[in-house]
């Protein structure tokens, strides 16, 4: 028995779960996933040199995970747009420099191991286990 396939009908092939993530529609997740943490470290660097409270560990977990409450996680690039932002204007990073170091002051003791939340218009910055040396 012969089969013929028809050239006008179109052939969408649906992976299963083993090929899925290396599916076109779970490409974008990845990626979305991958600049974000890019960002976050990259804003993890740039505290640790520009604030007068050092180090924040990055022994375990995230050091810093950025979430705009407003929209669905997949949708939320928030992190990259703050990281070139701080990047590009350099009032907006001398005055989010000094948030941090407010919020380090009022929220964790001198040598102490903490973690904190900060908002900025609707999003939210997680600090996890913030290490509070005095200023330098």
């Amino acid at each position: 028995m012969s089969v013929t396939f028809s050239d006008d009908i179109e052939t969408i092939i649906i992976p299963n779960n083993e090929q899925e993530d290396r599916s076109i529609g779970s490409m974008y997740y990845r990626d979305l996933i991958q600049r974000c943490e890019h960002a976050e470290r990259e804003l993890v660097k740039m505290i640790n040199d520009n604030c007068n409270n050092k180090i924040i560990l990055i022994a375990e977990g995230y050091p810093l995970t950025v979430r705009d409450t407003h929209i669905p996680w997949y949708q939320d690039d928030t992190v990259c747009k703050i990281h070139t932002h701080i990047c590009n204007t350099q009032d907006f990073a001398e005055y989010f420099y000094k948030l941090f170091d407010n919020e380090v002051a009022r929220n964790i003791n001198l040598y102490a191991i903490n973690e904190f939340d900060m908002y900025i218009d609707g999003v939210k910055f997680y600090f996890n286990k913030v290490l509070r040396l005095p200023p330098i």
